[in-house]
């Protein structure tokens, strides 16, 4: 009865603040601390939860407008699929604000999607990408991914960490060379 008292204290503490711990992609078991949070369901932020506060220095648009831009001007786009909810979701919104990133999001149609509102066009184009969040997937002009840029993370592909800025500057910097 001790060890199912530390095991259930110790997911209690990995848990989102959605509640309950937080589950790898498959839903097998709780996910390790600084791992992505899972989406299987759209759930909401907590009443009175912060939202993800995004950085200003980046032009943020909405899936058709910048899927429309990135045609036109024949552009990559990153989409970032988050959650209010999601700690690791508030981490990683800071590291946008660095100045490399910046500079290439100029170069980029950068589209930033609530998961929790789980629009149409999310499943049908990436339900294959998994459901965790926060995932910060390339695609090309005309919305298709590129799975060759990832974060190099083999179970959580689109996955990427503060601690990993140089992972996330250098996929952008691929994604802005046109190939």
């Amino acid at each position: 009865m001790k060890y199912g008292f530390v095991l259930g204290s110790t997911l209690s503490l990995l848990g989102c603040e959605a509640g309950g711990p937080q589950q790898d992609p498959a839903g097998a078991r709780p996910a390790a601390p600084g791992a992505p949070a899972a989406s299987r369901t759209a759930r909401r932020a907590p009443a009175g939860a912060a939202e993800v506060k995004w950085p200003s220095n980046i032009q943020w648009r909405g899936w058709e407008e910048g899927l429309a831009e990135a045609r036109r001007d024949g552009k990559g786009i990153v989409l970032v699929v988050y959650a209010d909810w999601c700690p690791r979701c508030r981490e990683l919104a800071p590291v946008f604000e660095g100045a490399r990133i910046g500079e290439l999001s100029q170069r980029l149609v950068m589209i930033r999607q609530n998961a929790d509102e789980a629009p149409a066009w999310l499943t049908q184009r990436f339900e294959q990408q998994g459901s965790y969040v926060p995932r910060v997937m390339v695609l090309d002009s005309t919305g298709a991914l590129r799975p060759e840029i990832s974060s190099g993370n083999p179970r959580f592909p689109y996955f990427y960490t503060p601690a990993g800025v140089k992972a996330l500057e250098l996929s952008l910097e691929r994604a802005a060379t046109r190939s």
